[in-house]
């Protein structure tokens, strides 16, 4: 990974770590494996990059998306 690739990940990671401490929210980085069924039947799973518990106690699993021009994170879903 080029130099400036990484400087800009560390970056934009430094600023969720500032927006999540300003929403108080308690992260957890452990990765988790979740299974799962669709209507369909069909089968699924998946693991989280990072769960977040807000003030409220909801939960938000976080996905990070790569490409190569850019690195972005979307929330997947909350519940409570």
């Amino acid at each position: 990974m080029p130099d400036d690739v990484f400087n800009a990940f560390v970056d934009q990671l430094a600023t969720l770590q500032e927006r999540f401490n300003e929403l108080g929210w308690v992260v957890d980085t452990h990765e988790y494996t979740w299974y799962g069924e669709m209507k369909n039947g069909q089968k699924i799973a998946g693991t989280t990059d990072m769960v977040a518990i807000d003030r409220e106690g909801h939960i938000h699993i976080l996905d990070f998306k790569s490409t190569a021009n850019s690195v972005r994170f979307e929330r997947v879903t909350q519940y409570k």
